[in-house]
């Protein structure tokens, strides 16, 4: 295939999915069309020769493997991960020899901080995804670089599974001023106002804003720890009181023994 080549490929089932197919999506035994597209050729022997190097060596030579770990993203999101760290560990103790390599460097921890930053959304490890969002507003401290609307979407996604919903809000306003009309910030905006209301409404069923003085902050979520210790019929204890009051006196125990649970401070509901 050339550079930028559509071709199309037909498997049988013994070299597509077999008899198990792919559940919801290819049927068992089924013939699969596969379209490639050859979207950039790299010469990955030259970045393979380069993880044999002495470590000396492959400071001087850092490069060549970020651009082969630059595209594994559409693969498999853990392998991802695990590559573009490497990458990412070679790349951070290369040596630099002039200013022009530090600015391909500084680009290339860039690129690599924001595909980690997305595959750890992705997989909603929203901590080591804001690590990688704060990597990249150090590179872009002091410098003419802006920050991409898809930096600031995952970050604020990570920050809402977090519950950090202000500072969500704030990184979510400026993807949004950026691609106004990119369907995903909108979306994630009505998820946010939505994971909002819920917090709100728990918090109500709580202590609310008073909380509780000298044991529960205001505005505090509750976590009760709670133990089944007894189960009662309370279904025919609640029929006891709606029968006449002749037939009530003969099952008078029912309410008695009721009363003396209320007293205890358990719960009729």
């Amino acid at each position: 295939m050339k550079l930028n080549e559509k071709s199309q490929f037909l498997f049988k089932p013994e070299y597509a999915y077999g008899k198990l197919g792919c559940l919801n999506r290819v049927p068992p035994d089924s013939e699969v069309l596969f379209e490639i597209e050859l979207m950039e050729i790299i010469n990955s022997a030259a970045a393979t020769s380069f993880q044999n190097l002495p470590p000396d060596q492959q400071k001087q030579f850092a490069f060549p493997y970020v651009l082969k770990e630059k595209d594994l993203y559409s693969k498999n999101v853990t392998a991802a991960i695990r590559e573009y760290n490497t990458a990412v560990g070679k790349l951070e103790m290369a040596h630099m020899e002039d200013y022009d390599d530090q600015e391909k460097q500084q680009e290339l921890l860039l690129l690599l901080y924001t595909n980690l930053l997305v595959c750890y959304t992705k997989i909603e490890e929203p901590r080591r995804a804001c690590v990688n969002f704060n990597k990249i507003n150090e590179i872009v401290r002091g410098t003419d670089i802006q920050i991409s609307a898809k930096c600031f979407y995952n970050n604020a996604k990570c920050l809402r599974m977090l519950g950090d919903f202000a500072l969500a809000k704030k990184r979510l306003d400026k993807a949004y001023k950026l691609e106004p009309k990119n369907p995903e910030i909108l979306a994630e905006m009505v998820a946010l106002e939505e994971e909002q209301k819920k917090y709100k409404k728990k918090r109500r069923y709580a202590y609310g804003m008073l909380g509780c003085l000298n044991r529960v902050p205001p505005d505090s979520e509750v976590l009760f720890e709670i133990k089944l210790i007894e189960i009662i019929d309370f279904a025919a204890a609640t029929s006891f009181q709606n029968l006449p009051p002749d037939q009530q006196k003969q099952f008078a125990f029912v309410y008695d023994y009721c009363l003396a649970l209320c007293a205890k401070g358990k719960d009729l509901y």
